[in-house]
């Protein structure tokens, strides 16, 4: 990913920007961390992205700044139906239908 370093000024009233002005706050920082997770919301990021651009540890971290700052991608109805028939998919392929093992077990011990 291609860095490519931005100067952005904000107005601000007094008020507000003389609390971004405490010593224990960063402004710059905390607003880096508010645009990321607006574009994580909107898909032009990766949780990937979100720990390079914030420099974080772990990717748990990531995950929990995302989750902090309640950074969700859209999941609609649409995308859980098709996870459920991709699930079912898969676990028909891996295990036939019980039904399917009660009659062999029948035949095989002649219940």
């Amino acid at each position: 990913m291609k860095t490519i370093e931005m100067t952005i000024t904000i107005e601000l009233p007094d008020e507000i920007a003389h609390q971004l002005e405490q010593p224990h706050n960063n402004a710059s920082r905390r607003i880096l961390e508010l645009i990321v997770a607006d574009a994580y919301r909107q898909g032009r990021v990766g949780a990937a992205d979100v720990r390079k651009l914030l420099n974080f540890a772990s990717r748990w971290e990531t995950y929990d700044f995302l989750k902090r700052e309640k950074a969700y991608l859209p999941y609609t109805e649409e995308d859980l139906e098709q996870d459920v028939q991709t699930i079912q998919t898969v676990a028909s392929k891996t295990h036939p239908p019980k039904s399917y093992r009660a009659k062999n077990i029948c035949a095989k011990y002649s219940i």
